[in-house]
């Protein structure tokens, strides 16, 4: 390109253009774009100048897929040369992680992280006849206009831009979109009206060379943010040419590599390519058009994948949580390890988060089904998964999230050989890499004699282990329980078997398609059972007759016909017809240690009525265990498989092992080629096992720069000030710690070092929604010489991935202003109540606090009742409604403690030793008593038990009535100077009971050792008279007034005169009604 002016030169150096699609220039006006290769590796895209990579080079690469995220369109991909991240429509298609794909494109184009659906998903496109755009195409929008230029003669060319917002022109002296360099623009805030060219000098280009008739590729964009009368055009002025916006006879759209312009149709010569996008927030041209070296995700064009088998996992890069990451360094598959400090759950995804020292890494792990969270708070783990990037308040990159795909991803590493020894024992013939128990690098425990010691690793033999089947076809197989593990001695014995469950009778079996028995030549009635059995063999039918009492109780009574059986085996045989005069009798499959009465062994049988049963007894002379399997009757097809496992495990130097030894040994478990394997492991002693370490990443900066950046704390309140002064625009930038609809409002808070604030965002805003994490720049303006807060946004700008802030302990959190500003916030308590809308109440150290949860399923908010949680989220404080902590989502909610599965099976507690108690409100689950209720009004309830009475305020007007006795549940709460239960369930549990009444006076009433409770009191009648439909009389007794009150529904009180001295029986209220408070003064009830 020829340029007359060498001081614009430079700048154009540094300059690039984004280009999505393939191959321009399809009609026969353009000339196409120099042909490119395709790019056959992860480095290579690392590798190309920002120019390179948007000439939409053709992609054909071949590496394991290691994360596969459908709610993002989003696959990484990851060979020798490193990880790349792909995104491209995975709705119909079929992949997993671990997967080893080839995945071919016809372009390969790196998206934009402020706005992902540039370059390659705009909402609109339509054919324009010059290069001008169609004004009023509404608020917060992104326009591109390209094509081809082809000058009528050969010359020097100069043009013009103008727009009413910030706009960008892109010129190549060639057909190629990679050789394009900005020759115009108009900068941000300073738009011009339609046609207005000489505003700014940045809106002239210098004069440029061009040849008649070659193809010159051409691109305008502009952002529009608000009002009316939008526009974009593009003049120009050369050789036989005066100033004017440049006519379509000059321009030919660009073409899609199909031969058509997308949206308009193909076959046009003439004019230019105009496309639009909505919900446009960043305000500014320059974060799509100078972008730094690819960090974003390659959208792929036309993409085909295909899947050629199952790949192995690459080496893992070692990691320590917040290490600093270069950019080969994203996205690789990573291990990670240290100390959980946070536990939730969104949904099937485990969120954890990961310590060493004040760095921290969010690990998210997919494909959590298991119904309670881990017990790993301060637990050391070790994660396996891809590392994605994140900035951190200095705008490093550091890692930020690790995404692993499934939980055999993450192991528990315990500390200690004496933790080690309490691990419960994992038989062999259970690794499996499908075990969802059984996690990647876990450690685990398992016995076995060593069989073969080979180049220093050990085979370790376990015990054979015995698979059940069943199937009503023969092929179709249901496996009906776990593995059963048994150790049997010498040559077992394997074979057909029936009992009548009768010492009187006989029950028939016929078998027929028996298969793994050469020959059941020898026959026992084992325990000499009566009446004596028998078998008969004709044209491939057994035919089995047995009595005795059965299998599995003390010792075994049935008929035997029986083999050695050698190693593993498989037994299979159809059931044909069961004839016995019991319905519990059966008959079937059985492997048995020996012909011993209560030996060891394994049975499947069937029975006429009750189903299937297996069988098993694991030591010689024990009790048998028995498991109904409901929905089988003959005919029916039974199968019985003896399997031995084995593993090798590569001891850590120094163990002390021989052949023949049986072992006790951990290890941590891994895997090859589908084989179990045991890593570091150990006979159990006293000496622990390293810790691994990961090496330390090299730094590197990449914060984001470009724009004046004015700390949050500079713009809200101090408590007790009024807003700040401020005019004109800042921008701040931080981390969303909360976005959603809440309180008739949409709510972003974000959070930088200096502070934290709300954002008020309008309908416009919230169609692109943020997500907690997300590392965003604010663009807000000054209303009446003050900084507004909520803030209002002019733009927002996502700039990443970034790092959630520490956490503050609530409840620091009420000295907040009153504003509603909120840090990050974490809250400890016990949950107490909840409402449908996702709203619990959570009682922490100093009262309770509302806590609502986005993204809570309606009405599932009580599962947490009666649990201890920590929650992170952010404290919204206003003055119209008291502080409510706002938390993104279930993943910010750790359930500490669970509440019990069933609330009434605590233990009850002697309602005078309840009364004793000085329980922490935020720590105490539940408590129970059992009693009589003795008084009942709506949700109120007072219970008495021979230890005294309590008051308990349940959820709702429980189903109970005076007299009858019932279990209580609920919270203990201080007030009033008396301990009640509130948020109770209470339920029925006997026939109506009498309370004894406890004789006493009014004065012992006020020491409040008989509140609640059923008393006895004499006085003096005052007078009489009535409170809504409530009966009350005024008593005194000495030198204390008290009242009596007697609720709706109760009857009618006698018609006593004033004067009379009345004895009551009643419930116990202490309480001042009135009065100062002293000796002589008050009245109470």
């Amino acid at each position: 390109m020829w340029i007359k002016s060498p001081s614009i030169a430079f700048a154009l150096l540094a300059a690039h253009l984004l280009v999505c699609g393939a191959e321009p220039g399809a009609s026969t006006a353009a000339s196409p774009a120099p042909v490119v290769p395709p790019i056959t590796n992860a480095a290579g895209f690392f590798k190309l100048s920002a120019q390179e990579a948007n000439r939409a080079y053709p992609v054909s690469l071949v590496g394991v897929v290691t994360l596969v995220d459908r709610e993002r369109n989003l696959l990484v991909l990851q060979d020798a040369s490193g990880a790349l991240p792909l995104e491209f429509p995975l709705t119909n298609i079929s992949v997993r992680a671990g997967d080893r794909v080839i995945v071919t494109g016809a372009s390969g184009i790196p998206s934009v992280t402020a706005f992902p659906e540039f370059p390659c998903h705009p909402h609109e496109r339509e054919l324009r006849d010059s290069f001008e755009m169609e004004t009023n195409k509404g608020v917060y929008s992104l326009a591109r206009l390209r094509g081809f230029l082809r000058p009528p003669k050969d010359g020097f060319y100069t043009f013009w831009l103008a727009s009413k917002a910030s706009s960008e022109l892109w010129l190549s002296t060639n057909a190629d979109p990679g050789q394009a360099v900005r020759i115009a623009s108009v900068p941000m805030g300073r738009g011009t009206t339609p046609r207005q060219w000489k505003r700014h000098p940045s809106q002239t280009s210098p004069q440029i060379f061009l040849r008649a008739g070659s193809a010159c590729y051409i691109e305008a964009v502009r952002e529009q943010r608000g009002g009316r009368d939008d526009n974009l055009a593009v003049a120009w002025q050369g050789p036989g040419l005066p100033q004017s916006v440049i006519a379509g006879e000059y321009l030919s759209p660009w073409v899609d590599r199909d031969g058509a312009t997308s949206g308009v149709g193909g076959g046009h010569t003439n004019g230019i390519l105009q496309e639009l996008w909505a919900d446009y927030f960043v305000g500014a041209v320059e974060p799509l058009t100078l972008r730094g070296p690819l960090n974003s995700p390659v959208t792929v064009k036309a993409p085909r994948l295909e899947t050629v088998g199952g790949g192995v996992y690459p080496e893992p890069m070692h990691l320590r949580p917040g290490n600093v990451l270069t950019r080969e360094d994203q996205l690789r598959w990573a291990e990670i390890e240290g100390i959980v400090v946070f536990v939730g759950r969104d949904g099937d995804v485990l969120m954890m988060d990961l310590a060493e020292g004040p760095k921290q890494t969010r690990v998210r792990v997919s494909g959590w089904r298991q119904a309670d969270l881990p017990r790993w708070e301060n637990a050391r783990v070790r994660v396996r998964g891809v590392c994605e990037p994140a900035l951190d308040m200095e705008g490093n990159v550091i890692a930020g999230t690790l995404w692993a795909s499934s939980p055999t991803e993450v192991a528990e590493l315990s500390a200690t050989v004496e933790e080690w020894a309490g691990l419960k024992r994992t038989p062999i013939s259970q690794l499996s890499p499908t075990n969802p128990d059984l996690a990647w690098n876990r450690r685990i425990r398992v016995r076995g004699a060593v069989t073969r010691r080979d180049d220093g690793a050990l085979l370790i033999q376990g015990q054979a282990s015995f698979w059940a089947y069943l199937s009503r076809d023969g092929t179709n197989w249901e496996q009906v329980a776990p593995p059963v593990e048994i150790e049997m001695g010498g040559r077992p014995l394997v074979g057909l078997v029936a009992t009548s469950m009768s010492r009187e009778t006989l029950a028939r079996a016929v078998f027929d398609h028996v298969k793994g028995l050469s020959g059941v030549d020898k026959q026992a009635d084992v325990h000499e059972a009566t009446p004596s059995g028998s078998t008969t063999f004709v044209d491939s039918l057994y035919a089995i007759e047995g009595g005795g009492l059965g299998i599995a109780s003390a010792f075994d009574e049935f008929y035997f016909a029986h083999q050695p059986l050698g190693g593993s085996a498989e037994i299979v045989a159809h059931l044909q017809s069961l004839t016995a005069d019991s319905p519990r009798a059966h008959a079937g499959i059985m492997v048995r240690e020996n012909l011993v009465g209560a030996s060891r062994c394994v049975a499947l049988t069937v029975t006429p009525g009750r189903g299937a049963l297996l069988q098993v007894r694991r030591k010689e002379g024990a009790r048998g265990e028995t498991v109904e399997l409901a929905g089988y009757a003959a005919p029916c097809w039974l199968k019985l498989t003896r399997r031995e496992f084995a593993l090798v495990a590569q001891p850590q130097d120094g163990m002390p092992v021989r052949t023949g030894l049986e072992v006790d040994i951990t290890g941590l478990l891994a895997w090859e080629a589908g084989q179990p394997m045991l890593r570091e492991a150990r006979c159990l002693d006293p000496v622990p096992p390293p810790s691994a370490r990961g090496s330390v990443v090299p730094v590197t900066d990449s914060a984001a720069g470009g724009v004046s950046v004015t700390p949050i704390g500079e713009l809200i309140p101090q408590e007790g000030m009024g807003l700040r002064d401020g005019t004109g625009i800042a921008t701040v930038r931080g981390v969303v710690i909360f976005f959603d609809f809440f309180g008739k409002a949409n709510q972003l808070c974000i959070q930088d070092e200096s502070g934290a604030a709300f954002v008020r965002l309008s309908g416009r805003f919230t169609r692109r929604p943020l997500r907690v994490g997300q590392r965003v720049e604010v663009e807000i303006k000054s209303v009446n010489g003050k900084w507004p807060v909520p803030f209002e946004p002019g733009r927002i700008n996502v700039l990443g991935w970034g790092q959630l802030p520490e956490p503050v302990v609530h409840p620091a959190e009420y000295s907040l202003p009153l504003r509603g500003e909120g840090r990050w916030v974490e809250l400890d308590g016990m949950v107490r109540s909840a409402t449908p809308d996702g709203t619990l109440t959570v009682m922490g150290k100093d009262g309770a606090l509302p806590v609502w949860i986005g993204g809570l399923p309606k009405n599932s908010g009580g599962s947490y009742v009666d649990s201890r949680v920590r929650v992170r989220g952010t404290l919204l404080r206003t003055e119209a409604r008291s502080p409510v902590l706002l938390a993104a989502s279930p993943g910010f909610v750790q359930v500490i403690e669970p509440p019990p599965e069933e609330p009434f099976v605590i233990p009850a507690i002697p309602i005078a030793e309840l009364r004793k108690m000085n329980p922490s409100p935020a720590l105490t689950h539940r408590l129970k008593v059992s009693g009589v209720v003795t008084y009942k009004e709506d949700a109120l309830v007072l219970v008495q038990d021979d230890t005294g009475g309590v008051r308990v305020q349940t959820i709702q007007p429980a189903p109970v009535n005076v007299g009858e006795r019932i279990e209580a549940a609920g919270f203990p709460e201080t007030g009033s100077g008396s301990l009640k239960l509130i948020e109770t369930l209470a339920r029925k549990t006997g026939a109506h009971a009498e309370a004894k009444a406890a004789q006493c006076s009014v004065e012992e009433l006020l020491d409040g050792d008989f509140d609640a409770a059923l008393v006895r009191v004499q006085a003096l009648l005052q007078e009489r008279r009535t409170r809504g439909q409530k009966q009350l009389l005024e008593l005194q007794s000495g030198q204390r007034m008290f009242q009596a009150v007697l609720a709706k529904g109760d009857g009618e009180l006698p018609d006593f005169p004033s004067g009379s001295v009345v004895s009551l029986t009643g419930v116990c209220w202490a309480e001042r009604l009135g009065g100062t408070g002293g000796a002589d003064g008050g009245r109470s009830r």
